[in-house]
């Protein structure tokens, strides 16, 4: 009910508000506001004091199964928000006031004169009282509800989570096999090129050996070529040698020398 708006009677109401609904149902209002999102309770909005507020008409609340012949609209809880407001009773006159004040008395002190002024501080209306709610199973129920679906959801996003990590361990732990793997081949690897370098260092030194091989083959055989002048040489220089010594008659027949050689 906003200020300012005169006694209306909850009976002539087309539509409530929450609070009014709350008071009439007996509900808290966070159950009444907790239905109308899950859709068990239609309502519409208008605009309020405040800003947009709900409104439920009293088919819906008939619909909903929230109104009682007890505590109908009919019939409204005393006190309550949708109760007619009865105005309050006229404060009575202040008596008339004398038009001529009476004389003072000799020796006594006029109040009139120093009249004292007590200031009132005012007070605000105290607030109505809400009435407390006895717990509503059903809103406890769609609580539990509403938590085990969050922790059925929670518990999903986890479990995905936990997959997804499984997943990437495997997948690390895949990886670093596959490392280790490489990690051996490449030490394979530089074992056999350290061995084929080896290798091409003892070729090299071999081709080198054969070289000079080569080069003290071709010097024999140069030697040989001397030498074998050299033989020739010596036979020549035997054969003039032998040709120098022989006597004349040898050089015609060596086995008959003449007479007077024989006879000689």
């Amino acid at each position: 009910m906003i200020a300012g708006d005169g006694p209306r009677e909850m009976a002539e109401t087309s539509s409530y508000t929450i609070a009014e609904v709350a008071e009439i149902t007996g509900l808290h209002r966070n159950t009444v506001r907790q239905k109308i999102r899950l859709g068990q309770l239609q309502a519409e909005t208008y605009p309020g004091k405040y800003g947009e507020e709900y409104r439920i008409s009293q088919a819906a609340l008939a619909e909903a199964g929230l109104l009682d012949r007890k505590r109908s609209p009919a019939n409204p809880p005393a006190g309550g928000a949708g109760a007619a407001r009865e105005p309050a009773p006229a404060a009575p006159a202040p008596a008339a006031q004398e038009s001529t004040p009476p004389e003072p008395v000799a020796g006594s002190v006029s109040l009139e004169s120093t009249p004292a002024t007590v200031t009132v501080p005012a007070t605000s209306a105290p607030a109505e009282a809400e009435p407390v709610a006895a717990p509503d199973p059903t809103a406890a129920l769609l609580d539990l509800f509403q938590r085990h679906e969050q922790a059925i959801y929670r518990l999903g996003y986890v479990q995905g989570e936990l997959e997804r990590v499984k997943t990437l361990a495997e997948r690390a732990e895949s990886l670093y096999e596959q490392t280790e793997q490489h990690k051996h081949e490449l030490a394979q690897l530089r074992a056999e090129l350290e061995a084929a370098r080896r290798e091409a260092e003892a070729a090299g030194r071999l081709r080198q050996e054969l070289e000079q091989a080569r080069r003290q083959a071709g010097e024999l055989e140069e030697m040989r070529g001397h030498l074998a002048q050299m033989a020739e040489e010596v036979n020549r220089l035997r054969t003039t040698s032998s040709a120098a010594r022989r006597p004349w008659w040898r050089f015609w027949d060596r086995s008959c020398p003449p007479d007077g050689a024989r006879s000689s």
